[in-house]
């Protein structure tokens, strides 16, 4: 059960960092320990650093385009269940309503 969590949480931070990229410097960076990494509390910091900084954004217009790049990507995204996948829309949806 939570090796799911776990998978799901990485799931969704590759997917808002993939859509991060080209908007924030540190992204592509964040992305590659996210992928490399199996540690669930960097995993979670990350996820507080980068809602933080998305937070920061004062431009509708860029904050309009993160969530559609994290929608666009998240759509393209494989997922080994149904059920992961509908975790990860959940989490998802959950960060693009707080940004």
């Amino acid at each position: 059960m939570q090796q799911k969590r776990n998978r799901k949480t990485k799931d969704a931070l590759i997917i808002i960092l993939q859509a991060l990229v080209p908007y924030r410097d540190q992204a592509e960076w964040f992305l590659e320990i996210i992928k490399t990494t199996d540690n669930e509390e960097l995993e979670n910091k990350l996820i507080n650093v980068i809602y933080q900084q998305v937070k920061t954004i004062k431009s509708n217009e860029e904050i309009e385009d993160i969530k559609k790049n994290i929608s666009e990507i998240h759509n393209k995204y494989e997922y080994k269940e149904e059920q992961d996948k509908k975790d990860a829309e959940k989490l998802l949806d959950d960060f693009i309503d707080n940004i």
